[in-house]
């Protein structure tokens, strides 16, 4: 809005089917959240934050991102994990 960036928050609600069968929830919900930012400062931003002790994987549109790949994703998503 208005050229700057803004928090976008989705909900989403999945159906299982057969569910009961394994004693799981029919539905899932949850929710994601959305904040516009390059990729490669963001990065540094986590890496920064946890002192460089991290792991990091980066998901386009639900799939393993790679840079450079032909078609930019929509959204990221940052997986962090605390490494020794």
């Amino acid at each position: 809005v208005n050229s700057k960036p803004h928090m976008i928050t989705l909900d989403y609600t999945i159906q299982v089917p057969q569910a009961a069968l394994q004693k799981l929830p029919e539905v899932s919900k949850f929710r994601l959240s959305y904040y516009p930012h390059r990729l490669e400062s963001f990065s540094q931003l986590l890496m920064d934050a946890f002192g460089g002790k991290m792991e990091h994987r980066v998901y386009g549109d639900f799939k393993t991102y790679v840079p450079g790949q032909n078609q930019a994703p929509c959204y990221f998503i940052h997986i962090c994990k605390r490494s020794a």
